[in-house]
């Protein structure tokens, strides 16, 4: 957060609480000053003196300028923002409207660079557009609930559910194992004992 607190201190000429507008020229200079600069519009050069309240046409061309080059560096981020996500998130569902805005803003990036030397007003419209569709596309509903509800989170709420009917299933199957080994090992140390049996009999 940034500004300026101005303290204004009345001249003891001045009677009730009604100001004249005059009096409130510095104030409200800064003021403008301050709202023009969040606002972006650049400054004047020292050696341009302002004439009226009005922004002058270089102002107003410099913030074109500005605003162009703003959304043009904003699209390309949000764009590669979108690969970098569909790329680290699997299954993540890219449909026919996520695919448009992200073709429209592609085309309007391509028109961006065609007229920029031609009309800065057709270059800023452009720009404007490549930001919104590619905005659109990235906050795109669909994708949205698997950016917040990836498939890990999935595992995480359905393996508890799972879990509880698994595990009783593995340890009876455990237990069946290990009786059937027992009794294999039971039967094949009967079957040696008879063997031996026999022999000594046969001696």
């Amino acid at each position: 957060m940034w500004g300026a607190l101005v303290i204004f201190n009345p001249d003891e000429s001045t009677n009730g609480t009604k100001l004249a507008s005059s009096s409130l020229d510095t104030i409200f200079t800064a003021f403008s000053d301050h709202l023009l600069a969040l606002l972006g519009v650049p400054s004047l050069p020292p050696n341009i003196v302002k004439t009226s309240n009005e922004l002058t046409q270089w102002q107003l061309d410099a913030l074109l300028r500005y605003r162009t080059l703003g959304n043009f560096l904003g699209s390309q981020d949000t764009l590669r923002s979108i690969v970098s996500l569909v790329d680290q998130i699997e299954n993540m569902p890219v449909g026919q409207d996520v695919r448009g805005d992200v073709q429209g803003a592609l085309s309007a990036l391509e028109e961006t660079f065609k007229v920029s030397k031609e009309s800065l007003i057709d270059t800023f419209r452009f720009s404007a557009r490549a930001l919104t569709l590619s905005s659109r596309a990235f906050f795109n509903p669909g994708m949205l609930a698997m950016l917040y509800f990836p498939a890990e989170h999935k595992y995480a709420v359905y393996t508890p559910l799972f879990a509880s009917t698994v595990i009783p299933v593995l340890v009876a199957a455990l237990r069946e194992i290990a009786a059937w080994r027992r009794q294999r090992k039971a039967a094949t140390s009967e079957g040696e004992q008879s063997y031996i049996l026999a022999s000594r009999q046969t001696k």
